[in-house]
């Protein structure tokens, strides 16, 4: 569970630096079928849909993941 977090990460973290301008969408390290290109995750990304709060979703999967990795862990340890 915690890899498919990890990888959620991942993802949320490359939609948001692409949108925000800072990554290229052709990142070496994204599989190619989740590039953001044109007419893809692209168009999507810019419709009112695609905000929670004013915040972009990939800004809330930047938090939401790390947490649930850090929660997984902590249960799966067994710490009361």
């Amino acid at each position: 569970m915690a890899l498919l977090a990890d990888a959620g990460w991942a993802f949320s973290f490359y939609c948001q630096k692409v949108v925000m301008g800072k990554m290229s969408p052709n990142a070496w390290w994204m599989p190619a079928i989740l590039l953001m290109t044109e007419g893809n995750c692209q168009t999507l990304v810019g419709t009112p849909y695609s905000k929670i709060v004013g915040k972009p979703n990939a800004f809330w999967g930047d938090l939401y993941y790390p947490y649930y990795v850090d929660s997984y862990l902590f249960c799966w340890s067994g710490t009361d």
